[in-house]
């Protein structure tokens, strides 16, 4: 049975102090949901550095207008879809730390982005032509040189990528169809900074993937919904396989969506309010 209790007030500030506490004592993971968008990194940051082994994911709100002709960062897309995907595989006790705008928004569904995880390692066998593909299906930006997170370069047999959680970009130095290093780089001066030796995953930096069967349910409930779907500049740039921008808006055509409670429904919840 599903109980709420009220904890009562807590000195602004000292949040993290009661989630260290609470954590520590509890059985079951723990979500908190912060009141604004601020203080999911003041809360993170004070409890990486009391518990540095325990993982903590955020999981934030898109980062403009409802129905703004303006997409999220896919920064924060990509940390959402990373966010999902870990609570849902994850068998021990983490914290997650959301906001109410961020909670109210109904989600994906991971099931549907099974496909579309790239998991690299040294040694790794993968066709070098087809990662490139996929990389760009994903929603990295193909670049000269890579300067941004969510880019990614091609020179000769190698592949630069910044992914969106990593504090510098990757090398991937490939030997026809096999990965043979993986080290960091600085991207200003393009010196090594370590090798990478364990494995990673590449997640999509969208939360929509424009695949031709996404594409087909899309325009079948957008034609059921919109007469005059002809005229409509987003049902024709989706259709080509081009992202309008804003086209997230349009994500309940893609998906059905859940909310992210479905995700943790095992998780003590903590708000602020």
């Amino acid at each position: 049975m599903n109980t709420k209790t009220n904890i009562g007030s807590i000195s602004e500030g000292n949040e993290f102090i009661f989630l260290y506490n609470y954590f520590l004592k509890s059985k079951k993971s723990i979500c908190y949901i912060a009141r604004n968008e601020k203080e999911i990194f003041t809360i993170k940051n004070k409890l990486n550095w009391l518990i540095p082994n325990t993982d903590i994911f955020l999981y934030r709100s898109w980062d403009q207008i409802p129905y703004d002709n303006v997409s999220p960062l896919n920064e924060i897309q990509s940390e959402r879809i990373k966010t999902i995907y870990n609570i849902s595989i994850n068998k021990k006790k983490i914290i997650l730390i959301t906001s109410v705008n961020a909670i109210i928004q109904r989600t994906i569904e991971i099931s549907n982005f099974d496909n579309y995880f790239i998991k690299i390692y040294k040694n790794k066998i993968i066709d070098f032509s087809e990662l490139i593909n996929h990389l760009i299906l994903i929603g990295y930006n193909r670049t000269s040189v890579v300067r941004d997170k969510c880019e990614f370069a091609v020179r000769g047999s190698i592949i630069d990528i910044f992914l969106p959680d990593y504090k510098n970009p990757l090398r991937l130095d490939f030997f026809d169809k096999k990965i043979e290093n993986i080290y960091s780089f600085d991207y200003f001066t393009q010196k090594k900074i370590n090798e990478i030796e364990k494995e990673m995953i590449i997640f999509p930096t969208k939360e929509i993937i424009l695949s031709s069967d996404n594409l087909k349910i899309f325009r079948k409930k957008f034609r059921s919904i919109f007469n005059d779907y002809r005229h409509s500049n987003i049902y024709n740039f989706f259709s080509d396989y081009n992202f309008p921008y804003g086209g997230e808006n349009f994500i309940p055509l893609f998906y059905k969506m859940k909310t992210l409670f479905s995700y943790i429904e095992n998780f003590n919840i903590i708000i602020n309010n």
